[in-house]
Parts: C-alpha cells; structure tokens; sequence
C-alpha cells in the first residue's frame, strides 16, 4: 500500500492530520489494503506490534476487531 493510500486512510479517521495515527492490517496474512487496514493510536499501534511479536494473533484480532467496533 503506498504512503499516499496509508494517508488517506488515516485522514478518514484523523482529519486534522495531527500524526497521532497509524494504520495496522486487519487480517495479517493478507496483504495490506484499503480493505485491509484499521486506523488505530499510536499507543494502540504498540500494544499490536507487541502482540504480533509475541505470535498472540488471537487477541490481536480481538483488538482489531474492537477497534473496528468502535469506528463512526
């Protein structure tokens, strides 16, 4: 996915484009897409990058899903 593409993702959520976000996969063994991406915090971005790391896909997703739940 180009930066382009990560920015307007970002901009959906983020308008005032305050840096404070970033996007992270949904499905992590597919390809990063438009349809594939969540908007989280940076924090947010952390914790999953944590999680990722530990192989704890099942609470990654959980979080993701979570995330997703609470999008306008």
């Amino acid at each position: 996915m180009c930066k382009r593409k990560v920015e307007l993702e970002i901009l959906k959520v983020d308008p005032s484009a305050t840096g404070n976000y970033a996007v992270m996969p949904v499905d992590t063994k597919m390809p990063t897409s438009p349809q594939n991406v969540v908007v989280v915090t940076l924090q947010q971005r952390t914790i999953l990058m944590k999680k990722l790391d530990m192989n704890d896909t099942t609470e990654y997703a959980r979080m993701v899903s979570e995330i997703l739940a609470s999008y306008p």
